[in-house]
């Protein structure tokens, strides 16, 4: 439907983010439940396969994409990630980093797993077009990710 109001002059942009991440996401996902799990100084238990890796993209960044886009005209559909996939392991362990307390378990459990990648999204294209690249690291949009967990409700985000 899209393309066929882009034939008769419709500007449309596609933008496909990665794993999103950020202030005001769902406490309900895996990156918020770390964090939280993480500031109560808890134990992250983790359950094979914990080599899996999901590229995750700061809401920031992929809102910085968006202004691209408008700013540059780019009328079409492109992939925006971050292009440095995390694995789960390595992120409760930032989380537990990030939040200065907590500490990060992997149950035993002896099954073979076949490490996979999830949300990784080839950005060349984005890249070149928009002269786009995320700015912000999983270490800091953490950081930035938990001060806003740990304010009190109708608080300003600094």
């Amino acid at each position: 439907m899209l393309d066929r109001f882009r034939s008769q002059g419709l500007k449309v942009a596609i933008a496909r983010p990665s794993a999103l991440f950020g202030c005001g996401g769902p406490k309900t996902k895996l990156l918020h439940r770390f964090l939280d799990t993480a500031a109560r100084g808890e134990v992250i238990s983790l359950v094979p396969p914990v080599t899996d890796r999901i590229d995750f993209l700061h809401a920031a960044d992929f809102s910085n994409a968006i202004i691209k886009i408008i700013e540059k005209n780019f009328w079409g559909t492109l992939n925006f990630s971050s292009g440095r996939p995390v694995s789960i392991y390595e992120l409760a362990c930032e989380c537990v980093a990030a939040a200065g307390s907590g500490h990060v378990e992997v149950m035993d459990i002896k099954k073979v797993y076949e490490p996979c990648e999830r949300f990784f999204l080839a950005t060349e294209r984005a890249w070149q077009k928009l002269e786009w690249e995320p700015c912000i690291g999983i270490k800091e949009g953490l950081s930035m990710t938990l001060r806003e967990q740990l304010l009190p409700k109708g608080s300003p985000v600094v």
